[in-house]
């Protein structure tokens, strides 16, 4: 398993200077906040690597890593640079997904393209049902018994 950097920059392949940024704006990753924590045989660095094969499942991975999950919501509350490589993980994921959903448009699949409307182009009014804002706060009237 390879730790990039968060901000890594990849140049496009076209002519013009335009830059891909991936993952969060945050430089940091667990080598530069703990190094001491990717040494082989590191059971966080295993955990890393089993969690992100068991698809972001933190119930699964901790049985599989032969942790509790007390232990990985431990680490994960207050080691910094652990929080922050199981973020990119999930992000991963969530572009992993996002591409095969992609592809099924891209296929013609036309629930693939239901779904997309339902969930990116509410903007535009792709949406089943109408949401209403009630943050609008009424003053009840005070009654005082003597």
């Amino acid at each position: 398993m390879r730790y990039r950097p968060v901000n890594e920059s990849i140049k496009s392949p076209r002519k013009s200077d335009a830059k891909v940024v991936t993952g969060s704006k945050d430089p940091r990753t667990i080598e530069s906040v703990h190094p001491e924590r990717l040494k082989k045989g590191s059971i966080r660095l295993k955990f890393l690597s089993i969690f992100e094969k068991n698809a972001c499942n933190v119930g699964e991975s901790c049985l599989k890593a032969n942790i509790g999950r007390t232990t990985f919501y431990n680490w994960y509350n207050q080691d910094e640079g652990f929080q922050i490589e199981i973020e990119n993980i999930r992000e991963s994921l969530l572009d992993y997904a996002e591409s095969k959903l992609f592809k099924h448009i891209q296929d013609g699949n036309l629930t693939a393209v239901i779904f997309f409307l339902k969930t990116k182009g509410q903007i535009r009014g792709y949406i089943e049902k109408q949401y209403i804002n009630t943050s609008s706060l009424t003053v009840m009237d005070e009654v005082v018994i003597e």
